[in-house]
């Protein structure tokens, strides 16, 4: 019997590779061919695929044996087109996300932070590659490894006002807000018409009850940018709270005027209409009105514990106690902990028959 000896391509790859290894000259000439074409390719590659091919010649790059010099230049390389392949990765969920496909968007950000994570191994002091892992480390409630990145960001390239931006926000989300207060302090600094950076700032110190400052920041916020209706709301909010009823009316009405379908503005309108301390403002019908607007306009999906509690406070500013009651037992269902303590005692005032009244934290203007 006749045997035929056929080599499998894994074996003729290691045998390469062997005699390759044997020989330094050749190995030498083969990585600068692989580096050559590598860094060619990084002159126009943009898709997930290209950067794939740039990956993949680095890393043949590493296998047939390199100099010192060369392995350093493939890591970089390797931690560059890492990360682009990473932010073309968020482009596509980005636009999976357009298109209401979110487990496809899920999918493709943990395949970007993977990338992240290799490009900040092949190359640690890529600034760039830490923030892009700080982001995808934030959008997974990872709050603690983003913070550690963005600070190591900021240690890299403190005039990246991203970094700073991005720190703020995590801050602000961990209640930390003396801190977030400082971060978004230092992009006005170095932005001054920063919107984000204002609102952000003004939305800290007005949970830290600091409405006069807070409103400061939210007068410069509609000041940049004039069309949100947004930044409307927010400043009517802190009027609110320092008992400028008729310019936070005003502030309301406008942010509905200017865009028909604002949950947030026809909410804040409705409370302010349902629950002030001054009659003056209050309007049982409009309120309601607006409260069950608010309602209707919030899908299934973004409805809140706020929601169905200006629903409430509406229905009992008209005299709807029942009623009323069974729409705070709906919002307790979707409230957290903090929020529950609330409603319970304004189920308390419902069962009794009487309205909620907000209790300012400031008065005539000043803050307490």
């Amino acid at each position: 019997m006749t045997r035929c000896f056929s080599c499998s391509l894994g074996a003729v790859f290691v045998l390469t590779c062997w005699l390759l290894s044997s020989d330094p000259v050749r190995a030498e000439s083969d990585a600068k061919t692989l580096i050559a074409e590598a860094y060619q390719k990084t002159k126009s590659a943009k898709t997930v695929d290209e950067l794939t091919t740039i990956i993949t010649l680095c890393q043949q790059g590493l296998e047939v044996g390199t100099t010192a010099d060369q392995e350093k230049y493939l890591n970089q390389l390797l931690g560059w087109s890492h990360n682009k392949r990473g932010e073309a990765l968020v482009e596509q969920s980005l636009a999976a996300l357009q298109g209401d496909d979110q487990e496809q968007a899920i999918a493709l950000d943990a395949r970007a932070l993977a990338d992240f994570e290799k490009s900040v191994a092949f190359d640690p002091g890529r600034w760039k590659s830490l923030h892009n892992r700080g982001v995808g480390y934030a959008l997974i409630d990872e709050f603690m490894k983003a913070v550690a990145d963005f600070n190591a960001v900021i240690e890299l390239k403190p005039d990246y006002v991203n970094a700073w931006f991005n720190r703020a926000e995590i801050r602000y989300e961990l209640d930390q807000l003396d801190l977030a207060i400082e971060d978004y302090t230092e992009v006005i600094r170095q932005s001054p018409d920063d919107f984000g950076a204002h609102t952000g700032r003004g939305h800290a110190n007005f949970r830290a009850g600091r409405m006069r400052v807070a409103l400061n920041d939210y007068e410069e916020a509609v000041r940049l940018n004039p069309g949100s209706t947004d930044a409307l709301v927010n400043r009517g909010r802190a009027r609110q709270q320092l008992a400028m009823w008729e310019l936070a009316a005003g502030d309301f009405r406008e942010a509905i005027e200017r865009d028909a379908k604002s949950v947030a503005a026809y909410q804040a309108a409705a409370w302010l209409m349902a629950t002030c301390p001054d009659s003056r403002f209050r309007n049982e019908k409009l309120g309601l009105h607006a409260a069950k607007r608010a309602v209707e306009l919030a899908t299934t999906d973004a409805l809140t514990a706020t929601h169905l509690d200006t629903l409430a406070a509406a229905l009992a500013n008209a005299g709807h106690f029942e009623e009323a009651q069974s729409r705070l037992r709906q919002a307790l269902k979707r409230a957290t902990d903090d929020e529950a303590v609330e409603l319970r005692q304004r189920l308390a005032l419902y069962a009794a028959g009487k309205p909620y009244r907000e209790q300012v934290v400031a008065a005539n203007g000043l803050d307490q």
